[in-house]
């Protein structure tokens, strides 16, 4: 129903990181995939690369035509920017838009962007409010800051690595790059935006050392606690694969069904074990809650049979309707028709819709770009309500590299003619 002809109009809030503009001379993973999580959140993004020295993912496959697809997922709702700041002209370019930006994001090893004269102590003098953000494994200072290294070095020597085991012991290679985006991605963010707030108050900018290596480690905080505590009260060591959370308890695991998939028992108190006890006709081993080793692989043997009789289909209806925290283990194919999950019934989510919208929709080429942060925001008032997934709607695909160089030179008021000399002396270069 339209509102009143003299009723107020109140407009929608603007998206949280709205005004903020952030300078991204990331490459890879951690850093560009940061930028993106801030443009998700309305910031103006522009992505920096030499005109000839471009980042390295994108010579890796898998493609989507000739563009990258890591690229189109990790650079889209950017704008770009080919710049080279060992030429005069660039290096001037590049001031000028430091000078009006809020955030600058690198992950060169130390003393690279010093080296072109963008250090952090030039960048602050030309803009004392910036907050100006070095990602690296292992930080700008100490015996390894300089040593080359990627997600799987910084998971190992973090020491969460150690607890990635098989039932035997031996080592697993992780399934996904923890601490590239645990540590990189995520952490960096949540120290951009606190530099940010710290800003607020004191009005002043600031060099943050961001160390994926030391960022990622509290992942192993409960592990390292259960580690700790053995030790002061004299008890050996368990496995890595027998602690509550990872393999050691057996309502807290695994379970492949009849048709080869896969569940996600996660009945850790007991009342959720109770009503999957119920729920599956095994009142009996509702007090089979013993932390032994021995009971609980009598346990683990007694459920695998048990699940072995269902399908994940079966199943997953039974953990619905018993809310005893059972899952599926879903595919990527369950991800499909703009990120709605598949389950039971294809009607059925099993998180909100407009948490996951377009999650896994590849962003097409010169279309709209896939995924956002699971964030909403739950104002009451319908008029201010705002969600990252309505702003991601109209959220642009990646750019070209350079497309964005001659409409970024004439918002920093270059001429026509001084656009030109940039191009002829390799300065700029467009898409």
């Amino acid at each position: 129903m339209a509102a009143p002809a003299d009723t107020p109009q109140r407009k929608p809030l603007p998206a949280p990181l709205e005004g903020l503009r952030v300078l991204d001379f990331s490459r890879l993973l951690p850093g560009p995939l940061a930028t993106r999580m801030m443009a998700e959140q309305g910031a103006e993004v522009i992505k920096i690369e030499h005109p000839t020295r471009r980042d390295p993912l994108r010579g890796y496959p898998p493609f989507v035509g000739k563009r990258n697809a890591y690229d189109l997922v990790l650079n889209a709702g950017k704008r770009h920017l080919l710049a080279d700041p060992n030429i005069e002209g660039g290096k001037d370019l590049l001031f000028r838009l430091i000078e009006r930006s809020d955030v600058l994001l690198e992950s060169f090893r130390p003393g690279v962007m010093a080296s072109m004269g963008l250090g952090p102590e030039a960048c602050l003098r030309r803009n004392p409010r910036l907050v100006y953000a070095s990602l690296t494994g292992f930080g700008q200072h100490g015996k390894n800051a300089d040593l080359a290294g990627h997600d799987l070095n910084f998971q190992a020597l973090s020491g969460i690595l150690h607890w990635s085991r098989d039932a035997e012991g031996r080592l697993q290679h992780p399934g996904l790059p923890l601490a590239d985006i645990a540590g990189g991605s995520y952490g960096t963010v949540q120290a951009i935006l606190a530099a940010l707030w710290q800003r607020e108050r004191s009005g002043s900018g600031r060099h943050l050392d961001l160390s994926m290596t030391a960022a990622v480690a509290p992942l192993a905080s409960l592990a390292l606690a259960t580690h700790q505590a053995s030790a002061m009260v004299g008890l050996p060591d368990l496995p890595p694969q027998s602690g509550t959370l990872s393999g050691g308890l057996a309502r807290y695991g695994l379970y492949a069904c009849k048709d080869g998939k896969w569940m996600a028992l996660a009945a850790l108190e007991p009342k959720f074990w109770q009503r999957f006890c119920t729920a599956v006709d095994r009142k009996e081993w509702a007090d089979r809650l013993s932390f032994s080793i021995e009971d609980q692989a009598s346990m683990c043997a007694d459920l695998q049979i048990l699940f072995r009789s269902k399908t994940q289909a079966e199943w997953t209806e039974i953990g619905r309707k018993a809310d005893c925290c059972l899952s599926p283990v879903m595919e990527p194919e369950a991800f499909e028709r703009s990120g709605e999950m598949e389950a039971v019934d294809a009607s059925e989510n099993w998180w909100s819709s407009e948490a996951v919208a377009g999650l896994t929709l590849f962003p097409a080429v010169g279309g709209t770009a896939a995924g956002h942060l699971p964030t909403e925001d739950s104002t009451p008032s319908p008029e201010a309500k705002t969600t990252t997934a309505s702003a991601e709607a109209a959220m642009p695909a990646a750019p070209l590299p350079g497309q964005d160089s001659r409409s970024i030179m004439e918002e920093l008021g270059y001429s026509k003619a001084a656009q030109e000399a940039l191009l002829d002396a390799g300065a700029i270069a467009l898409a």
